[in-house]
């Protein structure tokens, strides 16, 4: 027996709705994730450029 039915939550009409409730957390939280990644890579390129300037600078 499924969990929802012991629960008394199975409904036809809920399995839609919650389906799509599901899907759209899932992408939500793959574009938060995605932008998280962005700024990682954004920041760790930004102090890599910064480092790689002041080493020239101080080399020359």
């Amino acid at each position: 027996m499924n969990l929802l039915h012991q629960f008394g939550l199975y409904t036809p009409r809920s399995e839609n709705s919650e389906i799509l409730y599901i899907v759209s957390i899932t992408i939500i939280l793959a574009i938060f994730a995605l932008y998280v990644v962005f700024c990682l890579i954004w920041l760790h390129l930004s102090f890599t450029v910064r480092n790689l300037r002041s080493r020239g600078i101080l080399e020359a």
